[in-house]
Parts: C-alpha cells; sequence; structure tokens
C-alpha cells in the first residue's frame, strides 16, 4: 500500500517579499522531499485564511493545522508568552537563546505553555535585530519621551511606557497607514526587509541602534497537538528536523533580505542615530525591572524567566 500523505495548511504571519515568507515556504519543499511526499504543506500569507492574531486559537482548534508567527501577539492572552522570544536586556543573540533552549532545557518549558492551547512547538525560528523605527527623528533617550510607538510584545510596551512613550499595538502590515497618518510616530516595523517589503519605509526615515527592544529574535513553528500525536514517529522527527534547520535559515535569509534594505533605505535617504552608551546601560537596567514585574502576572512565565537567568548568569550576561 502507498504511505499516507498529509496535506497540511499552514498559515505565516508575513507575506511575499519577507524572510519569513520565504524561509517557510522553502521549508515546506525541503519537508515535502524528505518525506518523500508523504507531508504537502502549502503556506497561506497573513488573513487568506485566518487573521495574523487568530492562528494560535485556530491552530490548536483546527480550523489550520499549522503556524509560523510570533510568540510576541499572545502575551495578551497569557503573560507567559512574554518571555518565549527575545527579552530587552536579555540575551545579545541567537546563538545564546539556543543554548538556553536545547542545553537548559527552555524548550520543554515554552512546550508547555503551547500544550495550554493544543498545540505543539515545533521550533522558534530565528530571527535577527529590529530596529526603533520612526517618522520623526530620535536620538536620545529624552527624544523618546512623548512619541506614539507601536510594539507586539507585552515586555517592549511596559519599557517603553517607563521611558515616557505612549504605545500601542497592531499587526505588522497595518503599521504603515498608522505612520503615514500620524497616528504613530514610530516603533518596531520589523526588521529593515519587512519594512520595506511593508512599504513602512517611505514614512519611517530614521532608524536608532543599538537594537534595545528587540536585538534578536524568536518567532515560532507551531502544528496542532492532536494531528502531531497521530503523525509516525518518521514523520515527526523528519518535521522536527527541519524545522530546527529553518531556526538558522530563517535567520540567515532574514539577514541576508535585511542587508539589501538597508542599502536601498541608506541610498534613500535614511537617517541612523546611535544612542550613547550610558543611556543605553540605563535603559537595559529599566528593562531587567520590567521582567519581574511582567513575571508577577504567571508562574509558568516565571519559571521560564528564572530559567533564562540562570543561563544569562552563567553565560556572564548577569551578575
Amino acid at each position: 500500500a502507498s504511505a499516507k500523505v498529509y496535506k497540511l495548511k499552514c498559515s505565516v504571519a508575513l507575506g511575499p517579499g519577507t524572510g519569513i515568507w520565504k524561509a517557510g515556504t522553502e521549508w515546506a519543499q525541503r519537508v515535502k522531499q524528505a518525506s518523500n511526499g508523504q507531508l504537502e504543506i502549502t503556506m497561506y500569507p497573513p488573513g487568506a485564511l485566518v487573521g495574523t492574531t487568530e492562528t494560535l486559537e485556530a491552530t490548536g482548534r483546527r480550523v489550520i493545522d499549522m503556524a509560523f508567527s510570533t510568540a510576541e501577539y499572545w502575551a495578551g492572552k497569557d503573560p507567559a508568552f512574554a518571555f518565549v522570544t527575545y527579552l530587552p536586556g536579555g540575551f545579545d543573540n541567537p546563538i545564546q537563546h539556543d543554548f538556553w533552549l536545547y542545553n537548559r532545557g527552555g524548550i520543554d518549558l515554552i512546550r508547555e505553555l503551547y500544550a495550554k492551547y493544543n498545540v505543539y512547538l515545533l521550533s522558534l525560528p530565528y530571527y535577527p535585530a529590529e530596529y526603533l523605527m520612526t517618522r520623526v527623528p530620535i536620538k536620545s533617550m529624552a527624544d523618546i519621551k512623548g512619541k506614539k510607538l507601536v510594539f507586539s510584545g507585552s515586555m517592549q510596551h511596559t519599557l517603553f511606557n517607563k521611558l515616557g512613550a505612549s504605545t500601542v499595538f497592531m499587526p505588522t502590515g497595518e503599521r504603515v497607514t498608522a505612520l503615514e497618518r500620524g497616528v504613530i510616530d514610530g516603533g518596531d516595523i520589523g526588521v529593515p526587509s519587512t519594512t520595506v517589503a511593508i512599504g513602512a519605509d517611505r514614512v519611517a526615515k530614521y532608524l536608532l541602534r543599538p537594537s534595545l527592544h528587540q536585538p534578536s529574535s524568536a518567532l515560532e513553528l507551531v502544528i496542532n497537538m492532536d494531528l502531531w500525536k497521530s503523525l509516525p514517529d518518521n514523520l515527526k522527527t523528519i518535521l522536527e528536523r527541519e524545522a530546527y534547520d529553518l531556526a538558522w535559515r530563517c535567520y540567515r535569509e532574514s539577514l541576508d533580505l535585511d542587508l539589501a534594505a538597508l542599502k536601498k533605505m541608506r541610498a534613500e535617504g535614511l537617517q541612523e542615530f546611535t544612542l550613547p552608551e550610558s543611556e543605553v546601560n540605563e535603559i537595559v537596567r529599566i528593562a531587567r525591572s520590567c521582567w519581574e514585574e511582567e513575571a508577577k502576572k504567571t508562574d509558568l512565565g516565571k519559571k521560564i524567566l528564572d530559567s533564562q537567568i540562570a543561563v544569562m548568569k552563567e553565560l556572564g550576561l548577569l551578575n
């Protein structure tokens, strides 16, 4: 008898032209090859099947089979999700994050969180730095005061509120219109290639370094739990192996696109500012106080945070 073919639908948080879409669609092809055609995954852009901010629940209820998105969207459902991706003032790069996940048990704690939503986490694909992009110049901490900024993660909202900004949330795709209308001054407009792909570079002409709110990022690749449990072991192995491979390909592909996007933006008049080191240190100090504040809202989040802090100490990032 011929092997059973699984035709799966996966919703992606960003559409064509972005690093996520490119890495995700290529991933689906590699999975099909590796499984000899048994796993046929079709990728859908945001809104084609479900809205960007509905993919977690839709995967849990199996309205869709899988999703490639970001945990940042779910902190409103469960504050523990704030600790899944990068903490401002935390790990410096994905190598440290990866070490925590796979050598110090971080992934098990995070899977425990996703399991509550009847979802299995395949991997946390890495993503390069996201800079503060604005339509008005921000050169210092003082300039942040009074600005209206957009962010995805709840931790970023807490941090920038403490720095004197007012913050709002909206899916990445809606941020361009808000910038054009002056509803927001800027904020997290995605990595540079996303900024260009959604057309926000026409309005956001100022970039602030270093990236404090998202020095690197971890996305999410999830699958419905019942479907996952029903898969034969060999297909589970292929999905997990390819999902981990995607974690790093996603980072490399996105970085490649980001470098090209920065080049384009610079040619079109992008102005770049760098915060003085004393202010960077001060913002990191404030960011770290936000961690504990957010962790008070969630037992599992506190467990995930404590696990990260132990590794940060081990790596000499924290005293």
